[in-house]
């Protein structure tokens, strides 16, 4: 390539990265990407063993096995290592520059660590207090991220969804623009453009109502991939929205005998007002 005057980086004609000529800095943000990374995986140690040694406390758990002898407990912690693995780390452009496909699956792959928050969401729950945790003991009732996850999504729907629906469109469209211009800027037989973030939020919001005007559309198989999945994950969030919806709608148990009540005394008055008539209606006849 040195030989070729005219040639250029083709992510730099994609516009991935802002900086201009700057790969030691790319490299020194991704060195302290892999320093938190170790920080994570050491503290997510710290969890599972305080997890376990809890368990042991509570005579759930063999008293002289370690964490790694754990069964499910040791499973769960190894899937969340390999989650925190996978991230961009300095000279990944190095293994392969033609092939991009091992470097975009690192940088969007850091998006796993979303469900992490769903931790964050358990912990600092207003549920999981002393009080909370005895309730729960007493009517056997584990106090699980799913468990958590349902009562925050009834106590703020509103909230809840719109975050998520928000998560959802800007991941899918920021992998959607990645992954695209990657491609179209890799392989020049594609002849493709790349589609850029504000065309993807449109394309990811088309896709999830079913609309589907098909203005815009993934050139790699790899955006489709991402746009199948975005669709498929709101879709499930618009069946949850409909259903929050119909809840919304339904009366409660005071306001329906309301109503019912409401409903007897117009009926009664109806009825009043043409059996009046009809006693009216007979007599005339009689009359006659």
């Amino acid at each position: 390539r040195s030989t070729d005057p005219e040639w250029c980086d083709p992510r730099m004609q994609a516009q991935i990265f802002p900086i201009r000529n700057g790969q030691l800095v790319v490299n020194i943000v991704r060195g302290l990407i892999s320093a938190t990374t170790v920080v994570s995986l050491f503290y997510g140690f710290r969890y599972y063993s305080a997890l376990w040694e809890l368990r042991k406390l509570r005579n759930l758990a063999p008293q002289k096995v370690s964490l790694w002898g754990s069964g499910q407990l040791v499973w769960e912690f190894l899937l969340e290592t390999a989650f925190l693995l996978v991230h961009s780390f300095p000279g990944i452009d190095n293994i392969d520059d033609k092939h991009p496909s091992f470097l975009i699956a690192m940088n969007l792959g850091m998006f796993c660590r979303i469900v992490l928050f769903t931790r964050v969401l358990r912990y600092h729950s207003p549920l999981n207090t002393s009080n909370g945790r005895f309730i729960g003991s007493l009517t056997n009732v584990d106090f699980s991220t799913s468990f958590i996850v349902k009562t925050t999504l009834k106590d703020s729907p509103v909230k809840f969804v719109t975050l998520t629906f928000l998560t959802l469109i800007l991941v899918s469209s920021y992998s959607l623009h990645i992954v695209d211009s990657y491609m179209c800027a890799t392989y020049e037989s594609m002849k493709c453009e790349p589609v850029s973030f504000f065309d993807s939020c449109w394309l990811l919001i088309i896709t999830i109502l079913t609309v589907g005007y098909g203005d815009v559309v993934p050139a790699s198989s790899g955006g489709r991939v991402i746009t199948v999945l975005g669709g498929l994950i709101g879709t499930l969030l618009t069946a949850v929205t409909i259903a929050l919806t119909t809840s919304y709608l339904k009366l409660s148990r005071s306001e329906h005998k309301v109503v019912t009540f409401l409903k007897k005394d117009s009926n009664r008055r109806v009825i009043r007002r043409q059996a009046v008539i009809c006693i009216q209606r007979a007599y005339r006849y009689y009359l006659s």
